[in-house]
């Protein structure tokens, strides 16, 4: 069986393959990769679990399972809603007319309804007449956007700014003519718009389906889920999904590979109007009413945010349609733990949108490893490879810009009105000039590329010893490793004698610090090594001295503080030396005391159980012996079962072909007297 925390490994010293646990820095390493990669590909349900644990913690006495499927419960509508706007900014565009489009939608479908309830009395047909008006409402008007966005190529913001007051306007004008007229004033009360027989006592199959539950998941609940699994599976494994990425990501290439952008954005305009009709529909079934002047009221603006919290980016063309139900839910939380925490409610709003913010920040801000690491070379807080070759270059660019800009300053004199011995002065002058700075440029390039050469060297040098310590380290590590499997193998071995495995045990252990002992007197002679040593300070010093001029007091001072800092080094390493070696006296020692009075004591142990063992380990025996016996004489038994078989079956075949014969024999001799 697979077991996650085993590794195969190889012993250094002979090439033996073995099992071992995984490492805490490896575990530790591998957990670091799955969160990496699951950030990268599924950071939405990071943000989601962060939002539910502070609610949790901000309810703790009283959190309940009711009171989690209740955040799926209140994201039901605006996740619907936002599923769809999910396609939209997918395809690189923007709706803001969603929550006109819902409250138009939900009033609609509920003057629909009470028209059929008065009028037929049916309320089955009612629950049809209000769905499907619900949904088709919502695709004619998704439709009139994909129209003006996709086959006229306006704008998505102005479009759905425009018809966001159009929708919402139209809306509120049904609502007052419902209310004015004598037949069907009873439907609206005030800017709120009933549906008839809504309660428990009516026959109402749109209120069953708002209410129905199990085990506090509401059906709405459910249906929103199925949608957003649905849509999701479409985007994911289906052309027409593949081409909505393809549109966002760019419009351009997908128009050259036979993609119809225009239809593209209608079509999905018009998907995305279905589910908002559709989130309509549950929220009749579970409320039964809709504010004419406030249903839907920053329904856009939420939609957008939980896209945006779920991992799409607004630039189109990345993202999953699955994170848009966790960043739904994550959005909606945020009001359960304003509320749970008594803060006040204006400031729900600003904590949203400043949570949005870091949301938005996550998608676009990326680690530049790179720039990091050229920042801090330009800082020389790290090596700069090829510096020495970089200087090189630059010098040379250095004199080059030197000799242009005293070549022009030569050439101005030259054609100046000055007489001849005034320009052959200046010239003189200028070329002088030119001769110092440039003798001064070499000077200060070859310090610094005499340095550069040096710190390459002792950089080299020093990657390579800490391969070496790498290798030392891992060395220890390794014989650990190999020794707890060479126990756990004689533990089994050697049971039930414990003397003879702690016998072992002390020779591994003894081995393990002679290895380890040896393997760190090396790591730190190679520490040893790290930077410059005083022969190279001194060479680096000898090689300065001569261009420093009025500073050689200064370069001194400061190649004597090198010198000192590295003897200091050196004498912490010896003291280091010292401790290392006293410290794997005492361990020599305390390893001998505490594993020979192990020994003693087990081997006393085993000398008094000694005649127990043995009658035990012949009983074993005598059980293995008979249990040998008695599966010998079952294969035995089943042989000679086998051959009496074959016997019987051989004597019945013999038998067969003899009555054969005879039956052949009295065929043939009735044949004969039959001629005769």
């Amino acid at each position: 069986m697979f077991n996650p925390f085993l590794r195969d490994d190889t012993y250094f010293k002979n090439g033996e393959s073995f099992k071992r646990r995984i490492t805490g820095k490896e575990f530790g390493s591998s957990l670091k990769n799955f969160f990496k990669v699951s950030w990268s590909k599924a950071n939405f349900i990071y943000i989601f679990l962060v939002v539910l644990l502070i609610y949790i913690f901000s309810t703790i006495r009283y959190f309940n399972w009711a009171m989690f499927t209740g955040i799926f419960t209140s994201t039901i509508m605006v996740g619907i809603v936002a599923v769809g706007m999910g396609l939209i900014i997918l395809l690189g565009e923007i709706d803001l007319s969603v929550g006109s489009m819902y409250a138009l939608s939900i009033i609609l479908a509920i003057f629909c309804y009470n028209s059929t309830i008065v009028s037929t009395g049916n309320t089955l047909l009612g629950f049809f007449v209000c769905l499907l008006v619900a949904i088709f409402s919502g695709v004619i008007f998704g439709f009139i956007n994909g129209f003006f966005i996709g086959i006229l190529k306006m704008p998505s913001f102005i479009v759905t700014l425009a018809t966001m007051l159009i929708y919402r306007s139209v809306g509120q004008y049904i609502g007052d003519v419902v209310r004015t007229n004598a037949n069907t004033s009873s439907w609206v009360n005030g800017s709120i718009f009933n549906m008839l027989n809504y309660g428990p006592d009516f026959n109402n199959w749109v209120r069953e389906l708002g209410v129905a539950q199990w085990a506090a998941i509401t059906l709405p609940t459910l249906l929103f889920i199925l949608t957003a699994v649905l849509i999701w599976a479409m985007t994911k494994y289906t052309k027409f999904g593949r081409k909505i990425y393809a549109v966002g990501s760019n419009p351009k290439a997908a128009g050259l590979v036979g993609i119809k952008s225009n239809w593209m954005k209608t079509i999905v305009f018009s998907i995305a109007g279905a589910l908002v009709g559709f989130a309509a529909f549950l929220h009749i079934a579970t409320r039964g009413n809709v504010d004419c002047a406030t249903s839907g009221n920053s329904y856009e603006l939420y939609a957008i945010a939980s896209v945006v919290l779920g991992g799409i980016a607004m630039s189109g063309g990345r993202g999953t349609i699955i994170g848009v139900i966790f960043g739904a839910a994550a959005f909606q939380t945020i009001d359960k733990i304003i509320a749970a925490l008594n803060l006040n409610p204006f400031l729900n709003d600003a904590i949203k949108g400043g949570i949005l913010i870091v949301a938005i920040l996550l998608q676009v801000i990326h680690f530049d490893k790179q720039f990091y690491v050229s920042l801090l070379q330009k800082l020389n807080v790290i090596f700069t490879p090829n510096k020495d070759l970089i200087l090189e270059a630059k010098y040379k660019t250095e004199c080059e810009n030197l000799e242009k800009l005293y070549t022009n300053k030569i050439n101005k004199v030259n054609h100046s009105k000055l007489s001849e011995e005034e320009i052959a002065a200046k010239i003189n002058g200028l070329l002088d000039e030119k001769e110092a700075k440039l003798l001064d440029l070499k000077n200060k390039y070859d310090v610094l590329i005499e340095k550069a050469k040096v710190e390459a060297k002792v950089h080299d040098e020093k990657e390579e010893l800490k391969a070496k310590i790498k290798t030392k380290k891992h060395e220890i590590l390794n014989q650990k490793q190999y020794d707890i499997y060479l126990l756990n193998n004689k533990k089994k071995e050697l049971s039930p004698w414990q003397g003879d495995y702690y016998k072992f045990e002390k020779q591994l252990s003894l081995e393990h610090a002679k290895l380890a002992y040896n393997n760190n007197q090396d790591i730190l002679e190679y520490k040893s090594r790290f930077g410059m040593d005083a022969k190279q300070i001194e060479s680096l010093r000898e090689f300065i001295l001569p261009y420093a001029g009025e500073n050689k007091d200064k370069i001194n001072a400061e190649y004597d503080a090198k010198l000192a800092k590295y003897n200091a080094y050196q004498e912490k390493i010896n003291q280091v030396k010292v401790k290392l070696e006293a410290s794997n006296k005492d361990l020599i020692e305390k390893l001998n005391n505490s594993y020979d009075a192990k020994i003693e004591k087990a081997v006393s142990k085993d000398e008094q159980n000694n005649e127990q063992y043995k009658v035990k380990k012949q009983s074993l025996e005598q059980k293995e012996k008979d249990k040998l016996a008695l599966k010998e004489q079952k294969v035995k038994d089943k042989a000679d079962r086998k051959a009496q078989k074959e016997a019987l079956k051989a004597e019945n075949n013999a038998h067969k072909e003899e009555v054969e014969k005879q039956l052949n024999k009295r065929l043939e001799t009735i044949i004969k007297n039959r001629k005769k």
